[in-house]
């Protein structure tokens, strides 16, 4: 029985399988310096010594630096991978269908066509099946869709007094 240290590369960090790691850090960096620089343009604070764009530009950083993190064992796969002549489209389709699969998420929700639990429910587990579609991680999928939608819910409404798609 081998453990999961033992499957690691020499490097000590696994290896990611495909491109769809690649177009996720592209769409997180693209994502989080949209919003850096709509942060920026949020007027000055009058009364609140960090004003309200400091979290929405630590967020962005954090997001940004996350994706460098994903990035790094990517780049040295790349450069491996590069010398034997591997390439695949599977990370390309991955990365697409992720996309589409926000884009549509998010039309679901701006057109009030479903209540947000119910997208969220439905989003998250379509999201992993479309990165790994094995069975035990789509049941874990389900569940963390069930708690992010019912719990969303909950809070952006009760907390936040939010108005969502009910």
């Amino acid at each position: 029985m081998s453990t999961q240290a033992e499957n690691l590369p020499e490097g000590g960090s696994p290896r990611p399988t495909d491109n769809a790691d690649l177009h996720l850090c592209i769409f997180t960096a693209i994502i989080a310096a949209g919003l850096y620089a709509g942060a920026s343009v949020l007027p000055p604070p009058t009364f609140d010594p960090l004003g309200s764009a400091a979290v929405p530009k630590a967020v962005a950083v954090v997001l940004a630096g996350l994706a460098l993190l994903v990035l790094m064992p990517y780049v040295r796969q790349r450069r491996q991978s590069e010398a034997t002549g591997q390439a695949s489209l599977q990370g390309a389709a991955n990365g697409a269908g992720i996309v589409l699969l926000a884009l549509l998420y998010t039309g679901v929700l701006d057109f009030r066509i479903v209540p947000f639990w119910l997208a969220t429910l439905l989003f998250i587990p379509a999201a992993g099946a479309i990165i790994r579609p094995e069975r035990s991680v789509l049941i874990v999928n389900l569940i963390i869709g069930l708690i992010l939608g019912v719990g969303g819910q909950w809070i952006f409404t009760k907390f936040f007094y939010m108005d969502l798609p009910v």
